[in-house]
């Protein structure tokens, strides 16, 4: 049964009035308690939305299987910046890198006309090395495998397997 915040606050405020007699006190405790639970809904949304994007069932998006937003997981997809720290790549970042390294048929491209030629073993390896990634993040792993893109020079890149 799901409660509305109004239904919710009044139950609690009425159990922590029977223990703690004191409606200041009650009062003061509902402000933090309101707080929690607007963190544990959050992070029950997330984890249902998440499974949603998840699942391989169709959505009728134009040239996107499902199957391939698992490459948007956080921290799989990562970037080294100026100062050679390794960081996660923006969403927008993460679509050019999916665009540019043919991990997954973005926009019904095709690998083999494309003018950068990438070898379908390489993409089986992001594939494998995205497989490690969901494994390793199941057993809580601290360092996670990951797909690390490198800048080479002014236009240059290199997508590179870290495990």
């Amino acid at each position: 049964m799901t409660l509305s915040i109004c239904e919710w606050n009044e139950r609690v405020s009425i159990i922590l009035i029977q223990f703690l007699q004191d409606p200041e006190l009650v009062i003061y405790m509902m402000q933090i308690l309101k707080q929690l639970r607007n963190i544990y809904l959050q992070e029950e949304a997330r984890i249902f939305h998440e499974s949603l994007r998840l699942s391989r069932v169709s959505s009728g998006m134009t040239g996107i299987n499902m199957r391939y937003i698992r490459y948007f997981k956080k921290d799989f997809l990562k970037i080294m910046n100026e100062a050679d720290i390794t960081e996660e790549q923006s969403i927008s970042r993460k679509i050019n890198t999916m665009k540019r390294y043919r991990l997954g048929p973005i926009l019904n491209t095709n690998i083999l006309t494309d003018t950068n030629t990438f070898s379908i073993s390489r993409i089986h390896e992001y594939e494998e090395a995205l497989v490690d990634f969901e494994i390793f993040e199941e057993v809580e792993e601290p360092e996670y495998p990951h797909l690390l893109l490198l800048h080479l020079g002014t236009n240059e890149e290199e997508l590179e397997i870290i495990n």
